[in-house]
């Protein structure tokens, strides 16, 4: 009989924990999901191919602004995350759009991808490899 306790306060600390556990990770497709929030890390050729498809885009660059004004995709507009500001600036996007973002190698991408993600968004797009990638892919930018 006590076993059969043992196993029955086991199998409820697990059901517990899924419960609590709202996000689920697709490790084979990159994504982790909650009930509302979707975020994707896509290569280059996806990334362009999703934001060449949206009528209008918003593609958001995460890195400094001296990075930004190097190199940047058409159509980015520059809200680091480095910054004291990127959550106050960001609540300027809609919510409801595909979010894309990119740094420069994917680091700090995936942190503003949390950042939104804990803010509301539910759609959200990171580019795997950053700009880099997209360069590396012969992707165009500004």
């Amino acid at each position: 009989m006590k076993i059969f306790a043992l196993l029955f306060c086991i199998l409820l600390s697990f059901q517990s924990c899924k419960e609590k556990n709202e996000t689920t990770i697709g490790l084979e497709t990159g994504t982790s999901k909650t009930e509302q929030t979707t975020i994707q890390v896509v290569s280059p050729n996806t990334f362009q191919k999703q934001i060449s498809q949206s009528e209008t885009p918003q593609i958001v660059d995460v890195r400094t602004l001296e990075e930004f004004e190097d190199a940047h995709l058409a159509g980015a507009v520059n809200i680091s995350v480095t910054t004291g500001n990127f959550q106050e600036k960001a609540a300027a996007l809609n919510k409801n759009a595909p979010v894309y973002l990119y740094c420069r190698s994917g680091g700090r991408s995936a942190r503003a991808a949390q950042e939104l993600e804990e803010m509301g968004f539910l759609e959200i797009y990171d580019l795997e490899g950053g700009i880099t990638a997209w360069q590396a892919a012969g992707l165009p930018t500004q």
